[in-house]
């Protein structure tokens, strides 16, 4: 059994109100946000002040459970821990090493893997749906033919306008040279495991995906990927949802 099989089976528990309680009148570890977990030097300033330091990466939020005040034993001082980030919807593992407890001297001999919740992943940050964008003008015909189909969209002059308003990991992209299917209601689930991704979907034909796209903050194309509708990382589903105009 491997370590992802063990925390599944092992560590799905619920926590009580006793472990919200610790933090307040336990000694916690400094938590420091950064964008490298692996980079120990950046515990230095702590040495001498504090034993422990918790490298955490920019944009995790832990949960109000997890033991900030948690400590490897006698024989493990100069161990480094990882705990997990799961998603919210399944408790699967998303990612190891992002939440990292790290001696304050830097030093590290070994880093171990403690099946502890520390952040729980929401690719819709707390919303029932993906945001919608729509890349045109308020006075395009497109645009005017959304209404009854989908809530009205947010009108971007670009795709990277949409990264940088968007409140949900993943989102709707319309662009304005398409019309959308009848059926369709914006209401695709992706894999958990595949958020990291754009996903193209058919536009008229199936083998033709230069229409709509649920796409992703983790990723962001480059303007050739744009401009030719043709995305390094990405999964196609197969599932027409817009035609061309």
């Amino acid at each position: 059994m491997n370590t992802v099989q063990k925390f599944n089976k092992f560590s799905k528990k619920i926590y009580n109100s006793f472990d919200v309680l610790k933090n307040h009148f336990l000694q916690k570890n400094p938590i420091k946000f950064v964008d490298n977990t692996t980079d120990y030097t950046q515990v230095y300033e702590y040495y001498g002040k504090h034993e422990y330091v918790f490298l955490v990466k920019n944009g995790i939020t832990l949960i109000e459970t997890f033991p900030l005040w948690l400590k490897p034993s006698f024989d493990e001082l100069n161990v480094a821990y990882e705990f997990p980030v799961v998603f919210k919807k399944t408790g699967n593992v998303k990612s190891w090493g992002e939440v990292t407890l790290v001696p304050a001297n830097g030093i590290v001999t070994e880093v171990k893997r403690k099946s502890i919740i520390a952040s729980m992943y929401d690719v819709y940050r707390g919303k029932d749906k993906f945001d919608i964008f729509y890349v045109g003008s308020a006075n395009d015909t497109a645009y005017q033919k959304l209404t009854g189909i989908t809530e009205n969209p947010t009108v971007v002059s670009s795709i990277y306008d949409a990264y940088s308003l968007s409140t949900t990991d993943m989102f709707w992209v319309i662009p304005n040279t398409v019309k959308i299917a009848k059926d369709f209601k914006f209401d695709y689930v992706p894999n958990e495991r595949a958020s990291d991704y754009i996903h193209v979907f058919g536009n008229g034909e199936l083998s033709r995906h230069d229409g709509i796209i649920l796409a992703s903050k983790s990723y962001v194309p480059d303007e050739v990927e744009v401009k030719n509708n043709f995305y390094a990382k990405k999964r196609i589903v197969r599932q027409i949802v817009s035609h061309p105009l």
